[in-house]
């Protein structure tokens, strides 16, 4: 029987034939080895890092568990609400309250919070014919004296005035067609 290649041929390609030899070999023993591993319990999600039964959000000693499979501990009290995603925020001046804009099933809130005792004060639906029914990823913006609180949406920005104990008295919006133009 004739061989395949040359003895010069296999003389001046060894190293070659070698290193992919074993190349090959590790490959399949590694994946033997993994899937054994697999087959017999041994690995687990918990122990190669993942999720295990965690669901994102959910908080335990290792601190709060992000999408990206990160543990963070958060410095102070986590604000929640159960009907949505506080998506940006902003503290009032005398740091009582706070500003937020949430997002849940396509309608945009705007939430205020009382940060001395954390309970929601107020919430308002942002599509109960108040400008475009959006917000923004911008968050809130108050007022150096705290009276006014401006809100962003998509194509318009709310103007609230705010009471002294932080109820929106008033609502009144500027659609960019409605804003005056300098002549």
């Amino acid at each position: 029987m004739k061989r395949l290649f040359s003895a010069r041929w296999r003389h001046q390609h060894w190293r070659t034939l070698r290193a992919t030899g074993i190349a090959t070999a590790a490959v399949v023993a590694a994946a033997g080895i993994t899937t054994a591993a697999v087959a017999a319990g041994v690995t687990s999600s918990s122990s190669s890092g993942g999720w295990g039964d965690a669901q994102v959000g959910t908080q335990n000693a290792e601190g709060v568990l992000l999408a990206s499979d990160q543990r963070v501990k958060p410095a102070g009290t986590r604000l929640l609400i159960t009907d949505g995603r506080l998506l940006s925020s902003a503290v009032s001046p005398n740091g009582e309250y706070m500003a937020s804009l949430s997002w849940y099933d396509f309608t945009g809130f705007l939430t205020i919070f009382d940060l001395k005792t954390n309970p929601v004060v107020q919430q308002v639906d942002a599509t109960g014919g108040m400008g475009d029914g959006t917000v923004a990823a911008d968050g809130p913006l108050w007022s150096s004296n705290g009276t006014t609180l401006w809100v962003p949406q998509t194509s318009d920005l709310l103007r609230y005035t705010v009471a002294a104990t932080a109820r929106s008295a008033a609502a009144r919006s500027r659609s960019p067609s409605s804003r005056r133009r300098p002549t």
